[in-house]
């Protein structure tokens, strides 16, 4: 899967063309339910699951969103550094440095006070700690992609956060 997301980055294989995307992935639903007209976007997807941060990637950046890829908590926090994302979208269950403590970090930047920073979980969480770490938003997975950008982009349209009810 590292391998298509750097294909897709470098341009430099075949990729997979939208027409094989609903065989490869099942997500017919997911390129079709996106509202057409997005502002790109400069994302990071962090999960300690090579597999699920690429193919996050991937999806994205047929989207049209300049998308890089962390594995880790603190591979984000340097990631994030050099790449001064827009959005992170945060797995929170992590070894060595959690999803949370990697959020606080990249918060406490001072470039960082208007990024957008989506919880990715495999588990419900505490949303008062997470909001102290500098969380705006929570998504338990499997993640709908499209609730998620969706919700992205009102949060950053609107010039503030939006959580989920």
């Amino acid at each position: 899967m590292r391998q298509l997301v750097r294909a897709v980055d470098d341009d430099a294989g075949i990729g997979i063309a939208p027409d094989y995307l609903e065989d490869v992935f099942g997500v017919s639903a997911y390129r079709r339910g996106i509202v057409k007209g997005h502002q790109a976007r400069r994302i990071l997807v962090v999960d300690d699951h090579d597999d699920a941060a690429a193919l996050l990637a991937v999806l994205l950046q047929l989207e049209g969103h300049e998308v890089q890829t962390a594995f880790g908590g603190g591979e984000a926090v340097d990631r994030a550094e050099l790449f001064r994302p827009e959005i992170v979208l945060m797995d929170l269950e992590m070894p060595g440095i959690d999803g949370l403590e990697a959020s606080r970090r990249i918060r406490a930047r001072p470039w960082a006070n208007t990024i957008l920073i989506a919880a990715l979980t495999g588990q419900h969480v505490d949303r008062r700690r997470a909001r102290e770490a500098g969380v705006d938003l929570h998504f338990v997975k499997p993640v709908d992609t499209t609730a998620l950008l969706g919700a992205v982009a009102r949060s950053l349209n609107a010039g503030r956060r939006v959580d989920l009810p």
